[in-house]
């Protein structure tokens, strides 16, 4: 199998044909761009094709109808166009990087004698396990997905490709390029503040009882709940049953807040959780005019995640940062040794169907 590090001269070649999709004959043909009758744009990489429509829902999903419709609804027609075309660019650029890593991955795989057999398996078993949503029945798959305008073909080949580039990736970056411990250490103190740095925390519950026109009586009815709390008590209850704060529907509880962002008249309740363990109870609290008694939950003070917790953590992100350096690179190197046609002609033709099919939703 060939090295890693040397990139192969696939022969791979990439064309831009504008055309019917009925058409297939036509694409060995070095045919100038025209746009047909049923309006699908297909783009071919290395005798594969890239539908607009593909494109098209990929975009939908990563963009969500929210985000177009907010710029179709928000922003002036041609800013619409402008920001579209970017995102198309940007699409089909991945789209065909993909393929051309694809066809890579698996002309230097297929050097492995085993290679073919491994992939049936893997495959076999990734339809078995896909079809089980449905019951087991493929004609039930294909009829559910036709209704949301997908190919069962298309889903396969999907699977198939994920399966070669997953099996390329862990041919060359799992288990044979050691991570040393000079670099996870170098990572951790590089990335402390931004990954490894801990957040001060509080979980509590909270009666709040106000002063009112009468402070002495508000503070005698905190010592009788002071006192029932110290027999036993549900605090829940006494919450349901006296507290006036505004999280009393919700049990007076606050989850997970950072102390810092509380409220003055909250931070002496801050300093009296610091005094007590998780599951304790604060005594009486007085602070701008009003009467608190909190229950702690849990406290985690400001700090950093210890080396040792986050060492597999950082492992994983060096290898994923080496992995997407690699495929960069030979995404680029591939890209450049092929014959590209009129890339931005399909681009135009897919920003304006999307703009098009916005204009009349």
């Amino acid at each position: 199998m060939s090295s890693p590090t040397r990139f192969r001269q696939c022969g791979l070649t990439l064309k831009v044909i504008l055309l019917l999709c009925a058409a297939k004959s036509a694409l060995a043909q070095e045919a100038p761009p025209v746009r047909l009758p049923n309006r699908i744009l297909v783009l071919i990489v290395n005798n594969q094709a890239i539908s607009s429509d593909q494109v098209i829902r990929g975009l939908q999903l990563q963009l969500g109808p929210d985000q177009l419709e907010h710029w179709i609804s928000s922003l002036p027609p041609q800013q619409v166009r402008e920001r579209l075309y970017q995102r198309v660019q940007e699409a089909i650029l991945e789209v065909v990087y993909g393929k051309l890593l694809y066809h890579h991955a698996l002309m230097d795989l297929q050097e492995n004698d085993n290679f073919e057999k491994v992939l049936e398996g893997a495959m076999n078993d990734q339809i078995r396990r896909f079809l089980l949503s449905y019951g087991g029945n493929e004609a039930l798959a294909r009829e559910r997905l036709a209704e949301e305008n997908i190919s069962y073909d298309q889903v396969l080949e999907d699977m198939k490709e994920n399966l070669v580039l997953g099996n390329f990736r862990n041919t060359y970056f799992t288990g044979n390029r050691n991570v040393t411990r000079w670099q996870l250490l170098q990572y951790y103190r590089n990335n402390l503040e931004t990954e490894f740095t801990v957040q001060p925390s509080v979980s509590f519950q909270l009666i709040d009882i106000p002063h009112g026109d009468d402070p002495d009586a508000a503070r005698a009815q905190a010592d009788q709940v002071l006192e029932r709390i110290a027999d036993g008590e549900d605090f829940t209850t006494l919450v349901q049953s006296h507290s006036q704060g505004v999280r009393r529907d919700r049990e007076g509880r606050w989850e997970d807040v950072n102390p810092q962002s509380l409220r003055e008249s909250y931070q002496p309740v801050v300093l009296a959780l610091q005094d007590v363990q998780d599951g304790q109870t604060t005594g009486i609290i007085e602070a701008q005019g009003r009467f608190f008694i909190a229950k702690r939950l849990a406290y985690q003070g400001a700090g950093t995640k210890p080396f040792d917790r986050v060492q597999s953590h950082i492992e994983k992100q060096i290898e994923q940062k080496r992995w997407i350096d690699y495929r960069d690179r030979l995404n680029r190197q591939l890209l450049e040794s092929a014959v590209v046609g009129d890339m931005q002609a399909f681009t135009i033709g897919v920003t304006e169907q999307i703009y098009e099919q916005l204009q009349q939703s």
